[in-house]
């Protein structure tokens, strides 16, 4: 019995065994994860392609952290306002 069967059976009260839930509990985790990880970029404005990083650092290493973040995002938001400006101007009807 393949996978889907297996889902497709224990959706129906059959087969409902530990193994069978686990299988489609581990199809479903990298979805998820994903999904999370879109919404916690979207809601933190940050591109899909960042890596959230969460470490214990001496107060002096995390301040540099912290600084290259935002120099980050510096440079990101400026690249988009760059962008922005580049999109306008190809919009725009010729004179």
């Amino acid at each position: 019995m393949d996978r889907q069967q297996e889902l497709r059976f224990s959706r129906q009260g059959h087969g409902t065994g530990v193994a069978v839930r686990a299988r489609a509990a581990a199809s479903v985790e990298p979805r998820l994860t994903a999904i999370v990880d879109r919404v916690l970029a979207a809601a933190q404005d940050a591109p899909r392609d960042w890596v959230r990083v969460e470490v214990c650092l001496p107060p002096d290493l995390a301040q540099r952290v912290r600084e290259m973040e935002a120099q980050a995002r510096a440079r990101l938001v400026g690249d988009r306002a760059e962008a922005s400006r580049e999109g306008q101007g190809q919009q725009q009807p010729p004179a």
